[in-house]
């Protein structure tokens, strides 16, 4: 029922644009950026993982939270959220109009895949790992700003990008001034 409701809520269509700059209203909305999830180590999801790599996984994901929120609280003037990937929908109901994605593109790439394009990361992605995983050599993370209502793709930075994650926030949240 949800995804019908949320279907209807945003129905991604091929005339989403893809827009170099920042949507004008984001001091108006809140901007939800993909946190790192942490394991359960009740989760019966987790069971049989070696404790270490689970305790490991946990340190690395609230390292990288924490990046993001050195970056956003130190460039980024209006409010953000880090919000679990399958929180996106709930958010979206509730009136969040805009998610921080990333896709990995080559150095030269001036388009996104028609796949980024038509699905929110949140419908492609189960988990922000996921989406931002190290891209191969020749790629680097480009980060976007996808407007949830309408399906729109802001690039901030237009087609540049960072090989580093943590410069690649860095520099988006700037951007997003």
């Amino acid at each position: 029922m949800l995804f019908f409701f949320l279907s209807l809520f945003f129905a991604p269509t091929q005339s989403a644009e893809v827009i170099i700059g920042s949507p004008t209203d984001l001091s108006e909305n809140v901007l939800l950026v993909p946190r790192f999830d942490l394991f359960d180590f009740e989760d019966p999801e987790v069971e049989g993982k070696p404790r270490e790599y689970l305790i490991r996984h946990n340190q690395e994901a609230k390292r990288l939270n924490t990046v993001f929120m050195n970056a956003a609280s130190k460039n980024y003037p209006y409010t953000y959220e880090l919000v679990r990937m399958k929180d996106v929908d709930k958010r979206m109901v509730e009136g969040a109009k805009y998610l921080l994605e990333v896709v990995n593109l080559p150095k030269s790439a001036t388009s996104f895949p028609e796949e980024i394009v038509n699905q929110p990361a949140h419908l492609r992605y189960t988990i922000a790992e996921e989406m931002y995983r190290i891209p191969p050599s020749g790629q680097w993370h480009v980060f976007y700003v996808r407007d949830l209502r309408t399906g729109d793709i802001y690039l901030p930075g237009g087609w540049k990008g960072k090989a580093e994650l943590a410069d690649a926030i860095a520099a988006t949240f700037k951007s997003l001034r």
